[in-house]
């Protein structure tokens, strides 16, 4: 069969071709015996127009020179050995010999790469930044590390103005959200709203590790290693930047919408930054101070008190006046944890426990008098009272109210800030 195959093929290869029509055509017009006497636009002398002769022919094009290609790895991308190293008398490029040794750097290389459009065109739709041109969201999200003063803009400005807004917006926010809250308790909670971990987590559900341009190792072979710039410091400031952004494009009242949608809403549990070493002591200071009637401590409610775990609920008055309660093991574990309750039930009493208050940066570039507005006139809120100054500074070891020694006398003992606690 094969064989059979072969012969065909091969048959098929010496059959006389046909020529084709332009061949047969000129055939043709070659063998007529009439000549056909050229016309005279047929010449080439008429057709071309005289040559120049005070302009050189062309030269014949010769072959183009091979296409360098790119160099890799880039200079930018290679990482100076620092002078110490085992490798710096021995590791040298070829391209440039005369420099100083490097190393070829994958993640340096990676994080210089631009971001592409559709990354920034995708981040700025998530922001709702449109209006903003793309160059300056780009240099918003441009570390100081990755750029010099030479070479282009990074977001050193506007992450430091973006930072000013956040910290002013977000005290405020504090203490109008919760007056009666001590000074530590306010520094604590404005860094858990806006502080560097809260920016960089906030980057990072944005998106910005797909757009931020950074760098780890400084320029300098020989730099200390307190001069690298960490992954969350590059997206903390890329947060700030954004919102420097915004503020220097859109103006104060978007900036401060912006940060009450990204920053302030975020859910804050405050009772874990409350801590007291002796709440007993600082709610009878704070009774006092109010001219409220002595903390009393009464036992509630018990159970299995010659059991090996019994729980027993104490609560605090004032009065009639129930501040607090709290249950544990034992009963002066349940009044420590009643006073905690109802210091917590002081400090974080809020006047709007289900709006959002008026910042009074706000009103910074608004005139609350012009009758053009259509919102109503600003009116500040009340401020809080001041903290108790007990152990504020943590130099103070004065003890609040006297001490009395403990004693069952009726089915009631004195605890030792002087407070009774009664039985049942």
């Amino acid at each position: 069969m094969a064989s059979m195959w072969c012969s065909r093929s091969l048959a098929r290869e010496l059959r006389p071709r046909k020529a084709l029509p332009f061949l047969r055509h000129s055939s043709t017009a070659t063998t007529s015996s009439t000549p056909v006497p050229p016309t005279p636009t047929d010449s080439p002398a008429a057709s071309s127009p005289p040559a120049d002769p005070t302009i050189s022919p062309p030269a014949p094009a010769g072959p183009r020179p091979p296409r360098q290609p790119p160099q890799f790895p880039p200079t930018e991308a290679r990482r100076a050995l620092p002078a110490s190293s085992a490798y710096s008398t021995t590791t040298t490029t070829a391209a440039d010999s005369s420099s100083a040794p490097s190393v070829f750097s994958a993640s340096l290389w990676a994080s210089q790469q631009r971001a592409p459009a559709h990354a920034l065109a995708a981040f700025a739709a998530r922001l709702s930044l449109k209006p903003i041109r793309p160059a300056l969201i780009e240099q918003a999200c441009t570390h100081p590390s990755f750029l010099t003063k030479s070479e282009g803009k990074a977001n050193g400005a506007l992450a430091l103005l973006g930072n000013d807004l956040l910290g002013q917006a977000a005290s405020e926010f504090v203490h109008l959200k919760w007056p009666h809250l001590p000074l530590n308790t306010i520094k604590a909670a404005v860094s858990a709203l806006v502080g560097p971990k809260t920016c960089a987590a906030v980057a990072r559900e944005w998106g910005g590790a797909s757009v931020l341009r950074w760098q780890r190792e400084p320029r300098t072979p020989d730099a200390p290693v307190q001069d690298r710039t960490l992954h969350e410091d590059a997206m903390a400031s890329l947060a700030r930047g954004i919102v420097g952004l915004v503020y220097q494009e859109k103006g104060l009242p978007a900036a401060l919408s912006f940060i009450q949608t990204f920053f302030l809403s975020r859910s804050l549990d405050l009772r874990l930054l409350l801590k007291f070493e002796d709440p007993i002591k600082v709610l009878a200071a704070t009774t006092r101070k109010f001219g409220r009637e002595p903390v009393v401590s009464r036992l509630m409610k018990e159970t299995g008190r010659y059991s090996m775990s019994p729980v027993f609920v104490v609560g605090v008055y004032s009065g009639t006046t129930k501040l607090g309660e709290g249950f544990g093991s034992s009963i002066k574990m349940a009044e420590h944890r009643a006073a905690t309750n109802a210091l917590h039930h002081l400090y974080l009493t809020s006047p709007y426990p289900t709006s959002t208050p008026t910042l009074p940066i706000s009103t910074l570039f608004s005139s609350p008098t012009s009758s053009s507005s259509s919102k109503p006139a600003y009116q500040g809120p009340e401020l809080g009272h001041a903290e108790v100054a007990y152990m504020s500074a943590g130099r103070s070891r004065k003890a609040v109210g006297g001490r009395g020694e403990k004693y069952w006398a009726g089915g009631a003992q004195k605890s030792e800030e002087g407070a009774v606690v009664e039985g049942v």
